[in-house]
């Protein structure tokens, strides 16, 4: 988000649905290009504006998953996307203000011991046709 302030960036969709989130969604943005040109409506599950933070993202998308875990669910949290669209940074973070992986397993450390139950965990990335295990050092 720094580097696109730096370089003059501007976001080209606005959210056209402001009393949202509700309970169910959807929200509606509308995609615009420049001032004028407008390209299309679309309808997403929820839209996050750059006003905020990793914290409003986890609690809003992923933290009601935590309590499911806890109560024996099996989850998968699934970011996709293009390239350099932000998945990196939601799920991991920097290290001051941690993404929704950090948030997750903080939250289940803490809630793990009252349930007795073990953790299985898996972070994995699919690129193209290759599956790289994320826990595993690569340089060995």
């Amino acid at each position: 988000l720094e580097r696109e302030r730096q370089t003059g960036t501007r976001n080209c969709f606005a959210i056209s649905d402001v009393d949202f989130p509700r309970e169910p969604p959807p929200q509606r943005i509308d995609v615009q290009v420049g001032e004028a040109a407008f390209r299309g409506s679309f309808v997403f599950d929820r839209v996050f504006d750059d006003a905020l933070g990793q914290a409003d993202v986890y609690k809003a998308s992923a933290q009601p998953y935590v309590a499911d875990f806890l109560s024996g669910t099996n989850v998968t949290l699934f970011a996709y996307g293009q390239t350099g669209t932000g998945k990196t940074h939601t799920i991991s973070g920097p290290s001051d203000d941690p993404g929704i992986m950090g948030r997750c397993l903080a939250d289940i450390f803490a809630g793990l011991p009252v349930t007795g139950c073990k953790l299985h965990y898996e972070y994995v990335q699919i690129y193209i046709d290759e599956v790289k295990d994320l826990l595993i050092d690569a340089n060995k």
